[in-house]
């Protein structure tokens, strides 16, 4: 096998790695919606997302508190067309994807460059291409990992009882089948 030929199984093998690490996860975890999470809904009559923090959830609306606006926004369960919840920045799987493509791109800049080595010489430089794209795009996947979420059931609880100003249970059906209590308290 020419040297030539060595440098392409390398890249090859460093891409196929790539691709494989950084396939998205296939489970489907579907969330709860609770009074205090950060939620995010798209309404019927917009293309824009709505998000903020749950703060109240009643028979017939959610009450949405955003950082733009100082009222919770009122928004009826009919008007809503997707709710989702935050499950938070993974920033470990960001810096696991940017590691992945800096490697790749690192493999790519090291076969597509002409360089006259052999043996350990070839591994060295390799390393020293490699390396540093790798750090480099670990610490950006980190920086830039973009929040996840989930789909949760937007129905209205099936009923609601309101048993103070600071306490309320509900019962509602789970998409699933099967049946639903919740509880929240204010304080």
């Amino acid at each position: 096998m020419t040297m030539r030929n060595a440098r392409g199984v390398v890249c090859l093998a460093t891409i196929a790695t790539a691709v494989l690490a950084a396939a998205p996860d296939a489970r489907a975890d579907e969330g709860t919606l609770e009074v205090g999470q950060r939620v995010r809904l798209l309404g019927t009559g917009s293309d824009l997302w709505l998000t903020g923090r749950l703060v109240d959830r009643t028979a017939d609306r959610l009450l949405i508190e955003t950082e733009w606006r100082k009222d919770p926004v009122a928004v009826p369960y009919g008007e809503i067309r997707s709710l989702q919840v935050s499950a938070g920045k993974d920033e470990g799987r960001g810096a696991l994807f940017g590691a992945v493509v800096g490697l790749a791109l690192g493999s790519f800049v090291y076969a597509v460059t002409p360089a006259e080595c052999s043996g350990d010489g070839c591994l060295q430089i390799y390393f020293l291409v490699a390396a540093p794209a790798t750090a480099i795009g670990a610490l950006t996947g980190a920086i830039v990992a973009p929040e996840h979420w989930r789909e949760v059931d937007r129905g209205a609880p099936a009923a609601a009882l309101r048993l103070s100003d600071r306490l309320r249970v509900g019962v509602g059906p789970v998409r699933d089948g099967g049946v639903r209590l919740a509880a929240s308290i204010l304080f």
